[in-house]
């Protein structure tokens, strides 16, 4: 039992030990628990890390004293051996002891719960440290980069600032050498020009003057056919109402009464056509013009000009064609005695007609084309208002056709029969060695020649005229410019003293072989020459004087500014190119880049450019073949209508006799046939003489037209005549059916 008690009283001396060095760690981690508090309250990473390394000296501390006390532990193992006697004595004491030790067995526990929280929040604030390190590791690699690019920066600074010195180094020297040149210079020639050195006004002037000297001459031939008409018309007005007029006469009403009705009628008639026809011509046929030169220039809306003069005119002629006329027939008519109005009109008598006299074609002939012709010379107004109509309206398409043909091809005549070159190309200053050196090694060119081109006023006893005065010679132009008259006659190329002038200038201004004329620049420079070719020219006035010509009455060399050229085979547009060989094109723009070329032309273009500038006048044209081709189809239609009233009851006797349909329309419309083409025959020729008139009224100062009709247009007149009439006697085809044969043949007493 003494045993026993012994062993407890050990165990509970080990606890009081135990208790001894616990207290020792209690009070070192109530230390650092304080410590671990402040961390919480820390407000930087800075701080943090001075507290941390201070509770990392507060450990290693307790580590020590922990060490010291298990040192201590072996003393007091050794003093518990001592003690051992002691223990009995002691265990009434330890028993007192127990409930204290319990006591601070629980407190312990809780100084334990609190080293384990500790423990916690410290990985907590070493997780915060981790990622504070992370975030300052993140932070210093964006200060590297910055740091790299601001050195990147600076060097791109000082790489541009040396650049840039360089070019302002560079740019003042430019502006030195700018300003050296700028000082050799002379006082440059100064001009004023006008409106009509523009070349868009030019043109636009030009085509104006063509539609001019068609609107001169086409309305008055429209006038004279559309009187034509209404005179007809009116004729047959009167006529038809010869009994009515008979009536009133005979009831009493006066001359003027009765003429009144009928001219009030035509009157109102003239006035409210050509009230329309005014409105409609001014406004219509402008529009159709202006369209055209819309498709060739950028023009602005066009503005509406009504000419009250022209409407005054318009409508004096034709009330007097209208009126007029009636008055006349009702003056003839009136002059009968009222008995005589009331009964038919006498049909004329037959007579014989020219061929009669001619047996061998009379005879062969038929009957009814016998009574076709005897009929047509029968009613000689209808025979002269036909033929008059038709070959009018014939004339006037032979015209239209005309007008185009001498226009459309003067592009491709000018650049392909007389300047034969296939691009012209001017310089800035006189043709050196350099430029011919240059022009000599380029494969594609197959030959060339430098020419003077200049400006000089022409003095004529007409008046003065701008020209283009150009100087070459005989072997270098021959490749280069065709001298031809109008009929294809060969002209030699000037000698010295001599000039070959255009055709338009020579006819413009009077100018005949044999004489002499005077040429002179703005510097007074003075040529006088004779004149010993006309050479056919569409394009510009030229004057053509030989070099020695230049050299002996000036006494200085030609200035050498242009250049015509050749292209060797397989260069030109559509021939079979080589893959080595430039285009035309390619060719131009690689002479453009030459210091000393100043333009290059190519003739292709220039033609290309001609003919669509000439082509949009092609629907003016279409313009007047429709109102020609208009104006035949009412001729047409209105005589034949007044032939088939006149002859009504001829008709309906033909068809009683047992005439069918297609026999009935042969036999009225045999006349028309034969009419039409008297008419069409008269017109083609009457067309030629029209055409040339319209022509020479058409006076364009750069322009030239090559005053022809092709043959083929005289056919199309022909054929669109021809047609006109096929139609109205289509047309006409029912008016002679509908005919009543026993309401035709009453008796009219």
């Amino acid at each position: 039992m003494k045993c026993g008690m012994l062993k407890s009283m050990r165990r509970k001396y080990k606890k009081i030990l135990n208790f001894i060095l616990i207290g020792s760690l209690t009070a070192g981690c109530r230390g650092f628990h304080r410590d671990l508090g402040m961390v919480a309250r820390a407000s930087s990473v800075s701080d943090i890390e001075g507290q941390i390394n201070q509770h990392t000296n507060q450990l290693q501390n307790i580590n020590k004293q922990i060490v010291a006390l298990e040192s201590e532990q072996d003393i007091l193992q050794e003093q518990i051996d001592d003690l051992n006697a002691e223990i009995v004595n002691m265990m009434a004491s330890i028993g007192l002891k127990e409930d204290e030790i319990a006591a601070k067995e629980g407190e312990i526990a809780e100084k334990e719960a609190e080293i384990a929280r500790a423990r916690v929040t410290i990985a907590e604030k070493e997780a915060e440290m981790d990622q504070g390190e992370a975030v300052i590791a993140g932070k210093e690699a964006e200060l590297a980069e910055g740091r790299q690019e601001y050195e990147d920066g600076v060097n791109a600074y000082e790489e541009a600032r040396q650049e840039f010195e360089k070019q302002i180094a560079d740019a003042r020297r430019q502006i030195e050498d700018a300003e050296e040149e700028l000082a050799e210079l002379t006082e440059p020639d100064t001009y004023v020009l006008d409106r009509d050195t523009n070349i868009g006004y030019v043109c636009f002037e030009n085509d104006s003057t063509i539609v001019e000297g068609i609107a001169n001459i086409f309305p008055v031939f429209f006038f004279l056919v559309a009187a034509l008409v209404c005179i007809t018309t009116m004729n047959r007005m009167v006529e038809e109402q010869r009994t009515q007029i008979g009536v009133l006469k005979a009831l009493g009403y006066g001359e003027g009464t009765i003429m009144s009705k009928y001219m009030v009628y035509s009157g109102l008639a003239a006035l409210s056509g050509c009230t329309f026809g005014f409105f409609l011509g001014t406004w219509g046929f402008p529009q159709v013009i202006w369209f055209c030169y819309g498709l060739m220039y950028d023009t602005d809306p066009i503005c509406y000009v009504f000419d009250g003069r022209l409407a005054v005119i318009s409508l004096a002629v034709s009330l007097l064609c209208s009126i007029g006329t009636t008055w006349l027939s009702c003056r003839m008519e009136l002059a009968q005695v009222a008995a005589a109005l009331m009964r038919p009109k006498a049909p004329k008598a037959g007579k014989r007609v020219l061929l009669e006299y001619i047996p061998f074609v009379w005879r062969r002939l038929g009957f009814l084309h016998k009574v076709s012709l005897r009929n047509i010379f029968r009613y000689k107004k209808r025979l002269f208002m036909m033929i008059v109509g038709i070959s009018g309206c014939t004339a006037l398409l032979v015209t239209g056709f005309g007008v185009k043909d001498s226009i459309a091809d003067i592009g491709d005549r000018q650049f392909g029969e007389i300047q034969t070159y296939d691009c012209g190309m001017t310089l800035k200053e006189d043709a050196d060695g350099a430029l011919r050196e240059r022009l000599d090694g380029m494969e594609a060119i197959a030959g060339y020649t430098c020419v003077m081109e200049k400006n000089m006023d022409l003095e004529a006893q007409a008046g003065v005229k701008s020209v283009y005065l150009v100087t070459g010679t005989k072997e270098g132009m021959a490749p280069f410019l065709n001298l031809h008259t109008e009929k294809g006659e060969p002209i030699d190329y000037p000698g010295n003293g001599e000039a070959v002038i255009s055709n338009k200038l020579a006819e413009d201004y009077d100018i005949r072989i044999g004489e002499r004329i005077t040429l002179r620049d703005s510097d007074r420079k003075e040529l006088s020459v004779e004149v010993t070719g006309i050479y056919e020219n569409y394009l510009y006035n030229y004057v053509h004087v030989s070099e020695d010509t230049w050299l002996e009455q000036t006494g200085q060399e030609p200035e050498r500014r242009t250049v015509y050229l050749n292209l060797a085979q397989g260069a030109e547009e559509g021939s079979p190119v080589p893959a080595d060989t430039p285009t035309i094109h390619e060719l131009s723009a690689e002479l453009m880049q030459l210091d000393q070329v100043a333009n290059v032309s190519v003739s292709s273009d220039m033609m290309e450019r001609i003919g669509s500038m000439l082509s949009a006048l092609d629907i003016i044209v279409v313009v007047v073949i429709l109102c020609a081709a208009g104006l035949a189809f009412i001729v047409l239609y209105n005589l034949t209508n007044i032939n088939i009233t006149e002859r009504i009851r001829e008709i309906a006797t033909i068809k009683v006799l047992g005439f069918y349909r297609r026999e009935t329309n042969a036999y009225v419309f045999r006349e028309n046939v034969l009419l039409s083409a008297l008419g069409m025959a008269l017109g083609l020729g009457l067309g030629h003489l029209l055409h040339r008139f319209v022509m020479s009224e058409i006076r364009v100062d750069m322009i030239a037209f090559h005053i022809y009709v092709r043959p083929i247009s005289y056919v199309y007149s022909g054929i669109l005549t021809l047609l006109f009439a096929w139609l109205v006697n289509l047309a006409m085809g029912g008016k002679l059916e509908s005919i009543s044969m026993t309401e035709s043949l009453k008796s009219v007493d």
